[in-house]
Protein backbone atom coordinates (compact mmCIF):
# COMPACT_ATOMS: atom_id res chain seq x y z
CA UNK A 1 0.00 0.00 0.00
CA UNK A 2 1.29 3.42 -0.97
CA UNK A 3 0.26 6.71 0.52
CA UNK A 4 0.32 10.02 -0.74
CA UNK A 5 1.31 13.34 1.48
CA UNK A 6 -1.02 15.28 2.78
CA UNK A 7 -2.24 17.67 -0.10
CA UNK A 8 -3.85 21.44 0.83
CA UNK A 9 -6.93 23.05 -1.82
CA UNK A 10 -6.20 25.22 -4.05
CA UNK A 11 -9.29 26.20 -3.74
CA UNK A 12 -11.43 27.12 -0.99
CA UNK A 13 -15.20 28.72 -0.87
CA UNK A 14 -17.81 29.59 1.39
CA UNK A 15 -21.52 28.58 1.29
CA UNK A 16 -24.22 29.93 3.58
CA UNK A 17 -26.39 26.72 4.89
CA UNK A 18 -29.24 27.83 7.09
CA UNK A 19 -28.97 31.07 9.07
CA UNK A 20 -24.93 31.00 9.03
CA UNK A 21 -21.95 32.54 9.81
CA UNK A 22 -19.48 33.48 7.31
CA UNK A 23 -15.65 33.14 7.15
CA UNK A 24 -12.78 35.57 6.91
CA UNK A 25 -9.42 35.21 5.09
CA UNK A 26 -9.97 31.65 3.82
CA UNK A 27 -6.85 31.95 1.49
CA UNK A 28 -5.21 31.65 5.42
CA UNK A 29 -5.93 28.42 5.13
CA UNK A 30 -3.32 27.61 2.49
CA UNK A 31 -0.85 29.35 4.13
CA UNK A 32 1.61 27.50 7.53
CA UNK A 33 1.09 29.59 10.45
CA UNK A 34 -2.41 31.35 9.29
CA UNK A 35 -6.11 30.80 9.71
CA UNK A 36 -9.51 31.47 8.86
CA UNK A 37 -12.29 32.59 11.26
CA UNK A 38 -15.73 33.80 11.36
CA UNK A 39 -17.16 37.13 11.41
CA UNK A 40 -18.52 36.48 14.47
CA UNK A 41 -18.93 34.04 17.70
CA UNK A 42 -20.85 30.47 17.03
CA UNK A 43 -23.27 31.28 19.85
CA UNK A 44 -26.16 28.79 21.61
CA UNK A 45 -28.85 31.10 23.41
CA UNK A 46 -31.66 29.51 25.61
CA UNK A 47 -35.07 31.12 25.13
CA UNK A 48 -37.67 31.61 27.35
CA UNK A 49 -39.89 28.29 26.73
CA UNK A 50 -36.59 26.31 26.69
CA UNK A 51 -36.35 27.32 23.13
CA UNK A 52 -32.50 26.60 22.30
CA UNK A 53 -30.96 28.91 19.38
CA UNK A 54 -28.05 27.89 17.70
CA UNK A 55 -25.92 29.13 14.89
CA UNK A 56 -23.78 27.59 12.21
CA UNK A 57 -20.61 28.45 10.09
CA UNK A 58 -21.09 28.61 6.64
CA UNK A 59 -19.69 25.28 5.01
CA UNK A 60 -16.33 25.30 3.72
CA UNK A 61 -16.01 23.68 0.13
CA UNK A 62 -12.17 22.81 -0.33
CA UNK A 63 -11.16 21.38 -3.74
CA UNK A 64 -8.51 20.94 -6.27
CA UNK A 65 -5.95 18.54 -4.37
CA UNK A 66 -2.97 18.45 -6.22
CA UNK A 67 -3.56 14.28 -6.37
CA UNK A 68 -2.21 14.42 -10.30
CA UNK A 69 0.58 12.02 -9.89
CA UNK A 70 -1.13 8.46 -8.40
CA UNK A 71 -0.15 5.51 -10.75
CA UNK A 72 -2.54 2.95 -9.42
CA UNK A 73 -5.20 0.44 -9.83
CA UNK A 74 -7.30 1.02 -5.91
CA UNK A 75 -8.05 4.00 -4.04
CA UNK A 76 -7.99 1.89 -0.60
CA UNK A 77 -8.79 5.09 1.57
CA UNK A 78 -9.20 8.66 2.40
CA UNK A 79 -7.80 10.61 5.61
CA UNK A 80 -8.82 14.26 6.36
CA UNK A 81 -6.18 15.94 8.89
CA UNK A 82 -8.14 18.96 10.39
CA UNK A 83 -6.15 22.06 12.25
CA UNK A 84 -8.93 24.59 14.05
CA UNK A 85 -9.08 26.07 17.06
CA UNK A 86 -12.84 25.41 18.55
CA UNK A 87 -12.64 26.42 22.20
CA UNK A 88 -14.01 23.01 23.06
CA UNK A 89 -17.80 24.59 22.36
CA UNK A 90 -17.93 24.30 18.32
CA UNK A 91 -18.60 20.95 17.25
CA UNK A 92 -18.92 19.73 13.66
CA UNK A 93 -21.61 19.39 11.89
CA UNK A 94 -20.21 17.91 8.29
CA UNK A 95 -16.76 16.45 7.47
CA UNK A 96 -18.17 14.89 3.96
CA UNK A 97 -16.40 14.10 1.28
CA UNK A 98 -17.44 15.81 -2.21
CA UNK A 99 -17.11 15.50 -6.12
CA UNK A 100 -18.89 17.62 -9.07
CA UNK A 101 -20.61 19.89 -6.56
CA UNK A 102 -22.46 17.27 -4.38
CA UNK A 103 -21.59 15.36 -0.97
CA UNK A 104 -20.96 11.98 -1.82
CA UNK A 105 -20.18 9.10 0.88
CA UNK A 106 -20.79 9.29 4.90
CA UNK A 107 -20.88 12.20 6.72
CA UNK A 108 -17.90 12.14 9.61
CA UNK A 109 -19.14 14.79 11.88
CA UNK A 110 -17.70 13.90 15.37
CA UNK A 111 -19.42 16.13 17.95
CA UNK A 112 -16.57 15.48 20.96
CA UNK A 113 -14.10 16.62 17.91
CA UNK A 114 -10.73 18.42 18.82
CA UNK A 115 -8.56 21.28 18.01
CA UNK A 116 -6.16 19.14 15.77
CA UNK A 117 -8.47 16.11 14.23
CA UNK A 118 -7.77 12.91 11.64
CA UNK A 119 -11.15 11.53 9.90
CA UNK A 120 -10.60 8.46 7.74
CA UNK A 121 -7.85 6.61 6.87
CA UNK A 122 -5.79 3.68 5.18
CA UNK A 123 -8.54 1.36 4.34
CA UNK A 124 -11.57 3.82 4.67
CA UNK A 125 -13.31 4.82 1.57
CA UNK A 126 -16.05 7.28 3.49
CA UNK A 127 -19.06 4.77 2.16
CA UNK A 128 -18.38 5.38 -1.46
CA UNK A 129 -16.38 4.30 -4.14
CA UNK A 130 -13.99 6.44 -5.57
CA UNK A 131 -11.73 5.82 -9.02
CA UNK A 132 -7.85 7.50 -9.30
CA UNK A 133 -10.09 10.03 -11.81
CA UNK A 134 -12.46 10.73 -9.05
CA UNK A 135 -9.72 11.78 -7.16
CA UNK A 136 -7.21 13.72 -9.69
CA UNK A 137 -11.18 15.66 -10.44
CA UNK A 138 -10.78 19.10 -9.07
CA UNK A 139 -14.36 19.24 -8.27
CA UNK A 140 -12.68 15.89 -5.46
CA UNK A 141 -12.82 17.21 -2.00
CA UNK A 142 -13.94 18.11 1.35
CA UNK A 143 -16.97 20.02 2.69
CA UNK A 144 -16.68 21.07 6.74
CA UNK A 145 -19.11 22.34 9.00
CA UNK A 146 -18.92 23.80 12.44
CA UNK A 147 -22.34 23.85 14.71
CA UNK A 148 -22.33 25.54 18.13
CA UNK A 149 -22.26 22.92 21.22
CA UNK A 150 -26.28 22.71 22.47
CA UNK A 151 -24.75 21.93 26.12
CA UNK A 152 -24.52 25.29 27.89
CA UNK A 153 -25.15 28.96 26.74
CA UNK A 154 -21.62 30.86 25.45
CA UNK A 155 -20.56 32.34 22.53
CA UNK A 156 -17.16 30.98 20.92
CA UNK A 157 -14.88 32.29 17.85
CA UNK A 158 -13.65 29.10 15.18
CA UNK A 159 -10.78 29.35 13.35
CA UNK A 160 -9.50 26.71 10.94
CA UNK A 161 -5.77 26.64 10.40
CA UNK A 162 -5.29 23.74 8.22
CA UNK A 163 -7.28 21.43 5.64
CA UNK A 164 -5.44 18.10 4.40
CA UNK A 165 -6.41 15.25 2.37
CA UNK A 166 -4.03 12.26 2.14
CA UNK A 167 -5.08 9.28 -0.35
CA UNK A 168 -3.92 5.24 0.23
CA UNK A 169 -3.75 3.44 -2.79
CA UNK A 170 -2.09 0.05 -4.74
Amino acid sequence: MTTTNFQIPSSIIQIADKDSIQWDSLNNIQENGYYAAITQPLYTISGLWQEIFRTFTYQLWSTNYNFTNIIANNITGIELYLVSQRMDRCQDYIIQLCLNGKLIGNNYANLMGGNNQLYGGMNDMWGTTLTIDDIMNPTFGIVIEFQSNLTIPHSDIMYVEQIGLRVYYE
